[in-house]
Parts: structure tokens; C-alpha cells; sequence
């Protein structure tokens, strides 16, 4: 505790770095204001010398985080990693019994009759973390109900204040439904969609049909189109008729139905013709590097024809092949329709 600023600032320790540069605290008079904002509670022996270094009294230092940490509080709402942060934040700066009190009171919810009913499921033994997933289960089931008799303009009002917790587990089917009504996802929120790959693979087909019909999101679209072939080719059965070892199924219908890989590129493309398209392009990509491979030359043949069965007749008719798939596939049967 006795040791200087500067000592502090080699050492990284008994003061820390400035939350904006990560420079030592001994040049926190060289960072903006709001630089000494997070940083963690030096020992008695140094307060001093950070008053000096942020050129404030420590009482007003002090006065002014905490001012600046309500204000963060009041303009982000306290869930997920936003209230973890507001409340590690409070947690610093005083007594932490006092701040737990405070944000429960602050963040609790407000109607007076519910107070009565909590304090008795206490007595019952229910936690305070199962009755408000139970409150926010009624009342998420309640704004799905209403969401369906919105019209499209309060819809999209909704979704610009719901979009935000899309990655909450619990909240997310609110946008995911407001998603499935509108007849066109706004590019915006597609967009922001593309930049977070995991919370993309949570997300329905019929969203990520929308996100990989975006031009600029090609390049994603293609990488899942050769992982289906990776997967397609993976598959033992289809290696040993393509490799002459095995004769085509006699059920060629029957085949393509159990055949999972297969299904799933039908799925991921629906009755998108932009997406048949590129899936078409990338299976011919993935051919001209690899031109011996004869799974991709199957998954080609039996794209159109799978599609087709699937319903999406006006899908597979545009495909210039489609034809041609028919006729090769008459052929593997023995010239049985």
C-alpha cells in the first residue's frame, strides 16, 4: 500500500489501468474524464494519489462514478449481460448488501398486489428466480397471443424494442415471432443477424433462408452448401453406389427421403429459386475443384428431383438440369416410372 503511483503502474496492481486506454493510472490525467470510471478501488494509501492524477478530490471522484453508473443504469435496461455489467459495476463501488437492496428494488416489479403473493410463495418454498420465470413465462405467452392482431406498423415498432434481446434464450421467441409474420425482414436487422454465427444457428429456416438470400451473406450461404455435401458424401451407402460397389436403390423416391443430408439442403432452400440457384452454383464450384468426385455429381442429379417431391415443384422447374435429373434418374431404375 505504501508503494507510488508509478510502482503501482509497472507492478499493473494496487491502482490498475484506465478503462479506455488500459494505460497505468499514473497517466490517467492523460485519458478522458470518464477513463478512471471502471477502474477497481485502489488501498486507503493510494487514494491520494489518484485524487491527484485525476485531478478531482476522491470524494468527488467517487461522487461521480457512482452519478455516471445511475445514469448507465436508467438509459440500459438491467438483463443479461447488461444488467451483470450494471451490477458488478454497483457492486464496486460501496456497500454491497446496501447495492443489492437497491437494484432489487429498482428492478422488482412495480405492482403493489404482487408483493403479498411473492412474500407467500416464499413461505412455500418458491425462490425468487422460479416465481419470476413463471411471471415472465405468463406474461411472454400473453404478448405472443397479442402480437398475431398487431398490424404490421405496431409489429415493427415492437420488434425495434424487442430485436435487442433476441440472443436471451427466454426472450427470444418474441422477435422470432414478429419474424414470422412480417411478409419481408427488414435488412437492418438481417444484417445484424449475419455478424453473430452461433445465434444465427438457433435461429428458424425460414429466418435463415432471409439472411442468406442477402448478396453480401453469399459467401455463408455457399459454406453451408459444401458442408451438406461433406455430409452427403460421408455416407457409406451413397460411396458404394457411386463407387459401382452397390446397385442404386429400387425405391429412388424412398431413398431421397431417408437421405438426411439431402433433405436439409431441400429445407434450408425452400421455395427460395435465388437460393436453388446458388446452391446449384456451389455444387458446380465444389465440382471444378474437385472433378473425380462423383457424391457431388449425385447430389446434383437428386437436388432437383428431392426438391420436387418436397412440393417445390416451381423451385426445381428452374432448374435447367431438372429434365435431364428425371431422365438419369429413370435410368438408375431400369426404365421404371
Amino acid at each position: 500500500e505504501g508503494e507510488t503511483l508509478s510502482q503501482a503502474g509497472r507492478r499493473d496492481c494496487c491502482v490498475g489501468v484506465c478503462a479506455s486506454c488500459w494505460k497505468p493510472v499514473a497517466n490517467l490525467s492523460l485519458c478522458p474524464p470518464k477513463g478512471a470510471r471502471n477502474l477497481r478501488y485502489p488501498p486507503s494509501t493510494c487514494k491520494e494519489e489518484l485524487s491527484r492524477a485525476c485531478k478531482v478530490p476522491w470524494k468527488s471522484h467517487s461522487n461521480r462514478m457512482a452519478a455516471e453508473a445511475q445514469a448507465t443504469e436508467v438509459d440500459v435496461i438491467a438483463v443479461h449481460t447488461a444488467g451483470q455489467c450494471i451490477l458488478r459495476e454497483k457492486l464496486a463501488m460501496g456497500d454491497p448488501y446496501a447495492t443489492i437492496r437497491h437494484f432489487q428494488a429498482s428492478n422488482s416489479l412495480k405492482t403493489p398486489s404482487v408483493a403479498p403473493a411473492q412474500e407467500m410463495l416464499d413461505l412455500m418454498h418458491f425462490s425468487r428466480a422460479k416465481q419470476h420465470q413463471m411471471i415472465v413465462s405468463k406474461l411472454k405467452d400473453r404478448m405472443l397471443a397479442r402480437i398475431n392482431t398487431l398490424p404490421v406498423e405496431k409489429q415493427l415498432a415492437l420488434l425495434n424494442k424487442c430485436f435487442k434481446y433476441i440472443g436471451i434464450p427466454e426472450l427470444r421467441d418474441l422477435p422470432l415471432r414478429i419474424f414470422s409474420l412480417l411478409p419481408k425482414i427488414p435488412s437492418s436487422y438481417l444484417t445484424t443477424l449475419t455478424e453473430s454465427p452461433t445465434l444465427l444457428a438457433q435461429l428458424p429456416l425460414s429466418v435463415k433462408r432471409q439472411v442468406w438470400s442477402l448478396e453480401a451473406n453469399s459467401s455463408m450461404f455457399e459454406a453451408f452448401v459444401a458442408s451438406i455435401a461433406a455430409s452427403y458424401a460421408s455416407q457409406s451407402r451413397v460411396r458404394a453406389v457411386c463407387s459401382g460397389l452397390a446397385a442404386a436403390p429400387g425405391n429412388m423416391r424412398r431413398a431421397r427421403a431417408d437421405n438426411k443430408p439431402l433433405q436439409d439442403l431441400v429445407a434450408s432452400i425452400g421455395d427460395s429459386p435465388a437460393l436453388y440457384g446458388k446452391a446449384a452454383s456451389a455444387l458446380g464450384a465444389l465440382f471444378e475443384d474437385s472433378p473425380h468426385d462423383l457424391t457431388l455429381c449425385s447430389l446434383r442429379l437428386h437436388l432437383p428431383l428431392a426438391a420436387l417431391e418436397a412440393g417445390h415443384k416451381t423451385t426445381a422447374e428452374t432448374d435447367p438440369c431438372h429434365r435431364l435429373a428425371h431422365a438419369l434418374s429413370a435410368g438408375l431404375r431400369g426404365g421404371e416410372k
